[in-house]
């Protein structure tokens, strides 16, 4: 078994995954042949079905420890501030 490279999965092939998993009872699927139909590992296999159980359009999730790309003043004068330096404020 050769380790997987690690990439971002499509977010229509993680539908399709996880899709896979619920029903793979139903299927009379086992993991290990949709790991190595989607080349998703087992593990992330198991991740994106409980993701799926919990909200089935599997939105990203907004990461609340990232920092704010802009802040409220950035943000605010934003076209300003692509026009040139900040002026000293003394």
């Amino acid at each position: 078994m050769q380790p997987r490279e690690s990439h971002s999965i499509p977010s229509n092939l993680r539908i399709q995954a996880a899709i896979r998993m619920v029903h793979r009872h139903k299927n009379n699927e086992t993991v290990s042949q949709i790991s190595q139909d989607t080349n998703i590992s087992r593990s992330q296999l198991y991740l994106l079905e409980e993701r799926y159980l919990e909200d089935p359009t599997m939105k990203d999730k907004q990461r609340s420890d990232r920092p704010q790309k802009f802040d409220a003043y950035i943000e605010k004068n934003h076209e300003k501030l692509q026009e040139g330096p900040i002026p000293n404020c003394d």
